[in-house]
C-alpha cells in the first residue's frame, strides 16, 4: 500500500531532501501539529468599535501595561470579560461619554503612580476596566475615592507681607514683577516663614519691614551668588548669623 503524501517544504527543506536522497539516506517525516490559535484579546474580540477603542485604552496604558504588572488589581480585561461585561461598557458610554472616561481614566493612572489607591496597606484598585466604569456609573459626580483632597490653605497671619516677599524675591532673582504666589503651594510656607522672621526683625531692630525685606534679598545675595532659593530667605543661619553682620557694617 502507498500512502501519497502533498507536502510544500521551503527551497531549504528541498535541498536538504535533495541531498539525503543522492547519498541513499533515509529520510523521516514528522507531522507536527498546526499552530495554536493564540487567545482572543479583547481588542481583536467582537466588540463594538467603541468599546474597543475603551478597552483599548485601558489594556494598552503604560500603566497597566509595565507599572501594574505585579499588583493584584488594575489588571488588563480580557476578550471574555469584556463581552461579560459589555452592557455595563456600552452603558458607561452612553451616559458618560468616551471623552469624561478617558479624562477619568488618566486620572485614575496618575493617582495609583502616587499610590492613592493604596489604603491601610491594602490595594483598592480596580479589578480591571469594568470595575473602573462600574463605580463611575454608580457615582456620577461624585469626587472618585482616589483623588486626593485639596490641601488646606497655610494659616497666615500676614498674608500681605508674604506676598511682598515672595515678589521681592521674584524681582531680585528671577527678572519678574511679582512671583505669583498661591496658597496652598509647595513654596508657600518658605515664604511665610520668611515673613514670620521678618516681622519679628522689624520690630526687634525698630525698622521698616520694606528696609529688613531689602536687607534680606541683598544678604542672600551675597552669601549665595550661584542661586538663591525661596529656602534660603528662611534660613535661621541667615537670619541669626548673616544678616545681622551685614546689619552691623551698614549701621557700623
Amino acid at each position: 500500500m502507498t500512502m501519497e503524501l502533498h507536502i510544500k517544504p521551503n527551497e531549504a527543506d528541498r535541498a536538504a531532501l535533495a541531498k539525503a536522497v543522492m547519498d541513499g539516506e533515509r529520510v523521516s517525516i514528522i507531522i507536527l501539529p498546526g499552530k495554536q490559535k493564540a487567545e482572543t484579546s479583547a481588542d481583536a474580540s467582537p466588540l463594538p468599535d467603541d468599546v474597543r477603542q475603551l478597552v483599548a485604552e485601558w489594556n494598552g496604558s503604560d500603566f497597566i501595561r509595565y507599572e501594574a504588572v505585579d499588583e493584584s488589581r488594575n489588571n488588563r480585561i480580557t476578550s471574555g470579560e469584556a463581552l461579560q461585561h459589555l452592557s455595563t461598557l456600552k452603558r458607561a458610554l452612553k451616559e458618560i461619554g468616551m471623552v469624561p472616561l478617558l479624562k477619568t481614566m488618566s486620572g485614575y493612572f496618575e493617582a495609583c503612580r502616587e499610590g492613592c489607591h493604596l489604603v491601610d496597606g491594602c490595594n483598592r484598585g480596580y479589578s480591571h476596566l469594568a470595575g473602573f466604569v462600574r463605580y463611575a456609573l454608580k457615582n456620577p459626580g461624585r469626587k472618585p475615592w482616589w483623588k486626593k483632597a485639596a490641601p488646606e490653605p497655610y494659616e497666615d497671619e500676614h498674608p500681605k507681607l508674604t506676598v511682598k516677599i515672595a515678589d521681592a524675591y521674584a524681582r531680585k532673582f528671577l527678572r519678574r514683577r511679582a512671583y505669583g504666589l498661591k496658597n496652598p503651594s509647595s513654596v508657600y510656607e518658605r515664604f511665610l516663614r520668611a515673613a514670620h522672621w521678618v516681622e519679628l526683625k522689624a520690630a526687634g531692630w525698630k525698622m521698616n519691614e520694606n528696609k529688613v525685606i531689602r536687607l534680606l534679598m541683598d544678604t542672600v545675595a551675597e552669601r549665595y551668588p550661584n542661586s538663591v532659593s525661596p529656602g534660603n530667605l528662611s534660613s535661621e543661619i541667615v537670619w541669626e548669623d548673616y544678616i545681622p553682620q551685614n546689619r552691623s557694617r551698614m549701621t557700623g
